[in-house]
Parts: C-alpha cells; structure tokens; sequence
C-alpha cells in the first residue's frame, strides 16, 4: 500500500473510532434536529454520548483488548529453528525534547524491549521492522530509530532494518522479502498480545512461518465499582480494540 493509500485508510478509520466518530453522530444528530427531524436527531445524540461513556469505562476497555488476546506468552522452547526475531513498529512519539529528537513511542518500546529479551536468551537475530516517518529527520524512519535504541540502550544490532512498511501487511510483506533471500521462512513475531491475531494472519499469508511472541498483555480484570468511572485511558484501550477489529473485519474482506 503506498503513503495515499495509507493516509486514506487512516482517515476513513479515525472518522469511524473515537472520539470523532461519536462527535459527528453528534453533530449529525444536531443537523437531523436543525431539519426537523427532532426524534431521530435526539436518538443519535443520545446513543453517541452512551457509548463514549461505556468505552470510557474500565470493564470495556479492559474486556474489549482481552477478547483479542488468543495466543499464550512464548515458551522458549519453541523458538527452535527460528531464523529471525521479527519486531513490529508501533508508532512514534514526535518531538522529544529531553532527547532532542523524535523518540519512539511507548507501544514501539514495549515490542523492543520484549524482542530484545528474546534475542539476548536465543541469540536469534532481530529484523526491525516500521516505515513511519521521524519528523526532526524526514530521512530517518521507525524502524532506524528501532535500530539505533537497540544498539544504544540494549546493546544489540538489527541484522535487518524494513524501514518501508505502513502498516501491518506491509511489515509482512517487507519482511519475507527480507528473510526469504537468506532462506529464513520460521520467525518469532513480536507484538503486542491483542494485535498478535492479525499479525500472524498477515505473516502466514506471505509464506513464512511466524510463531507467536505476544507481550504487554491487558489486564481483563477483576473489576469493581471504580472500573465504570469513565477515564481517558480506557476510552484509548477501547479505541485501540476497536482499531483492531476493524483491521480484522477488512482483512477478512480482502482476503
């Protein structure tokens, strides 16, 4: 998919999620009103405003990205014959002033870490793997900040770099292309837990042979009282579920 592709595909979906979505049912209830169309106007306001406060709860949150979570942690064990410890970009955190450069984002740092660990008890190599671009050095990208962490903070080197992907097909794509040329079809895929269904989906499809290696796992419980009080950091978890589903819905379409 190229850079338009993408862009079009990231707006379609932001206008869909929250919190923009909710926001223009709302505003299209207010349009309904405007035009006379009082009952149904008020309907959609009214739905609009009880779902942003459910996805702001805690329970859907936290139930929401657990329903996702199929793959068990990785047993070492397994990573026999793997030729590659694939690690997936997951966004950036522009403008970093402590650093004075664009740093990567949590979501990144959580992959990197947990691949770095993998990779310090296998001694597989590590491909990085993310094509977003660094905004203080446009000809910097993901995955060569990916690279450079692992090599400053964790003392490792990214035997490949797929500095081109956008999104997860792309990582895929990018990656047998990469591996297939040294004849390395078996991976260990690194992700977060409620991504991973989607991540192996896509890997499979390009022929290789990813085994799972979930990790920061969400919490699906036990909840109390506090976990319907609508908070910014599960209306993000709910959001980012709903991402995903959304990603699986089309890439069942597609396929």
């Amino acid at each position: 998919m190229g850079e338009l592709g993408f862009l079009t595909k990231k707006v379609i979906t932001s206008c869909i999620l929250p919190p923009a979505g909710p926001v223009l049912l709302t505003i299209f209830g207010l349009v309904l009103m405007h035009r006379r169309m009082r009952k149904t106007g008020v309907t959609l306001i009214v739905l609009s405003c009880a779902v942003t406060l459910v996805l702001s709860t805690q329970w859907a949150g936290g139930y929401l990205l657990a329903s996702l979570q199929d793959f068990p942690p990785l047993n070492l064990k397994s990573t026999q014959g793997a030729g590659a410890i694939v690690v997936l970009a997951g966004g950036m955190r522009t403008n970093a002033p402590e650093y004075g450069r664009d740093d990567l984002g949590s979501y990144t740092l959580e992959r990197l870490r947990y691949g770095a660990w993998i990779a310090k008890q296998t001694r597989i190599p590590l491909l990085v793997s993310g094509g977003g671009s660094n905004r203080r050095e446009p000809g910097l990208r993901e995955a060569d900040t990916m690279a450079v962490s692992l090599r400053e903070d964790y003392g490792l080197q990214a035997r490949w770099i797929d500095n081109r992907s956008l999104d997860t097909a792309g990582n895929a794509t990018e990656s047998a292309r990469l591996l297939k040329a040294e004849g390395i079809r078996r991976v260990l895929l690194v992700t977060h837990a409620w991504h991973m269904q989607r991540a192996m989906s896509e890997f499979r499809a390009v022929g290789l042979e990813p085994v799972p290696a979930p990790t920061a796992y969400a919490r699906s419980g036990p909840y109390t009282l506090v976990s319907l009080l609508p908070s910014t950091k599960s209306l993000q978890e709910s959001t980012m579920a709903l991402h995903e589903m959304l990603g699986q819905f089309w890439l069942r379409l597609s396929r």
